[in-house]
C-alpha cells in the first residue's frame, strides 16, 4: 500500500460533511423582588434540567444559558447579570440571589429588557427570552393605575419597555413571558402591541395550575416542562424555516 493509501485509511470525516449544530442562546429574565422566592428557587433548582431536557429533544442543539435578574431603583442589586455560558454556572450564580427589595409594586422592567439586549447574542440562530416577573413595568400605561407605582408617569430615565421588546421583534426574537399573577395582565396587551416584526411573542400562563397551592410551595414542576417546551417549540420553528 503506497503513501496516499496509507493516507486514505487515517483520514479523518471531514468537517464539511458534519451537519451544522443549531446555536441557541437562552435568557432567563429574572424579577428578583421580595415576592418572587419560589420562582427564583424553581430557577436555582431547574434550568440544568429544563436544558437538558431540550436536548434530549434536540441533541443537534447548542445551548447557552444567560441570566437578567433585575429589582428596582434604589434597590441594594439592581441587576443580577450573568453573559451566555453553561447552565452550571448560571445555577450557580442564582444560589447567591436571595428575594429581595421592590418597594412599590412595579418594578425595573424596562432596563431589564435594555440589559437582556446587551448579553452576546451574536451567532446565534435561535434567540430566546423567558421573563419570568409578577409585576409590571413602571408607569400606568403598563398596569391601569391598579398597583402601587412611585413613577405613574414611566421609567424616571425615559426607558420605554416597548422600544426594546421592538427591537427584539423585528431580530426575530422569541420571547417568552411566564404569567403567575393578573398583575401583569395590561403589561402584556401593551407589549403584544408592540410586537410587530419577525419574531414570536407567547405567554405561559401558570395562573390555573397554581390554584389551590399554598403560598410559597415549590412551583418548580410547573415551570421546568413549560419553558422546556417552549424552547423546543422555537427550535422546531427555526430548523422548519431553514427547511431542515
Amino acid at each position: 500500500m503506497d503513501l496516499t493509501s496509507k493516507m486514505e485509511v487515517w483520514r479523518l470525516p471531514s468537517l464539511t460533511n458534519m451537519e451544522p449544530r443549531t446555536r441557541v442562546k437562552l435568557a432567563f429574565v429574572l424579577d428578583c423582588t421580595g415576592s418572587m422566592e419560589p420562582w427564583i428557587h424553581a430557577a436555582k433548582t431547574k434550568i440544568g434540567e429544563m436544558v437538558d431536557k431540550v436536548l434530549s429533544e434536540h441533541p443537534d442543539a447548542d445551548v447557552q444559558v444567560g441570566l437578567v435578574g433585575y429589582r428596582d431603583y434604589d434597590d441594594r442589586e439592581r441587576f443580577i447579570i450573568e453573559d451566555f455560558t453553561t447552565p452550571e454556572r448560571v445555577m450557580q450564580r442564582l444560589f447567591t440571589v436571595e428575594a429581595d427589595g421592590g418597594g412599590d409594586e412595579a418594578e425595573d422592567v424596562a432596563r431589564a429588557l435594555q440589559q437582556t439586549l446587551g448579553l452576546f447574542w451574536d451567532n446565534a440562530e435561535v434567540r430566546m427570552v423567558v421573563h419570568i416577573a409578577d409585576a409590571p413595568a413602571h408607569g400606568s400605561l403598563f398596569h391601569g393605575g391598579h398597583v402601587s407605582d412611585q413613577f405613574p408617569n414611566g421609567d424616571p430615565e425615559g426607558n420605554d419597555p416597548r422600544n426594546f421588546l421592538r427591537i427584539m421583534s423585528i431580530d426575530g426574537f422569541f420571547y417568552t413571558f411566564v404569567k403567575i399573577t393578573s398583575a401583569t395582565d395590561t403589561m402584556l396587551d401593551v407589549f403584544h402591541n408592540s410586537w410587530n416584526g419577525a419574531g414570536v411573542f407567547q405567554v405561559i400562563d401558570l395562573r390555573p395550575q397554581l390554584l389551590g397551592r399554598r403560598r410559597g410551595a415549590d412551583t418548580s414542576d410547573m415551570l421546568s416542562p413549560s419553558v422546556s417546551r417552549a424552547v423546543s417549540q422555537a427550535i422546531v420553528h427555526y430548523t422548519s424555516s431553514q427547511g431542515k
